[in-house]
């Protein structure tokens, strides 16, 4: 079984991911009341859906 995790290190995590989280959003040009950018905006179609992936899949 596991021991404890001490509140300084709860503490420091936390501000570490603060920190963290407030120094991207700055270099990202983000204020901290702005919303993040969905992630489906990054998905892109997988190759069997291209038109190129079918015709190289065929050729082989």
């Amino acid at each position: 079984m596991r021991g404890a995790v001490t509140p300084e290190k709860l503490i420091r995590t936390l501000l570490s991911q603060v920190l963290y989280n407030m120094l991207f959003r700055r270099f990202v040009g983000l204020a901290m009341d702005d919303t993040a950018v969905a992630q489906a905006a990054y998905l892109q179609p997988s190759l069997l859906e291209t038109r190129v992936a079918p015709r190289r899949v065929r050729a082989t």
